[in-house]
C-alpha cells in the first residue's frame, strides 16, 4: 500500500513544488519573461517527478512479484 500511496502523493506534491519553484525562480530571474521561467520550472518538474515514478512503480512491481512468487 506504501508505493501505491507514494503514487498518490506525488500528485499533489508535483503542483506545490511547480508552484513554489516558480515563484522563487521568477524572483531570482527578473530579466527572464513569466512564461519562459514557467515553462523551464514545468518541465524540470516533469522530469524529477517521471522518474520518481517510475522509482515508485519499480518498487510496487518488485513487491507485487514478491508476494505472487
Amino acid at each position: 500500500m506504501v508505493p501505491v500511496a507514494m503514487l498518490v502523493l506525488l500528485v499533489p506534491f508535483f503542483f506545490a513544488s511547480w508552484l513554489i519553484e516558480y515563484q522563487v525562480s521568477r524572483r531570482m530571474m527578473r530579466g527572464l519573461e513569466a512564461g519562459v521561467v514557467k515553462n523551464a520550472v514545468l518541465r524540470a518538474n516533469l522530469a524529477s517527478y517521471a522518474l520518481l515514478a517510475l522509482v515508485v512503480m519499480g518498487a510496487l512491481a518488485v513487491r507485487i512479484y514478491q508476494h505472487v512468487y
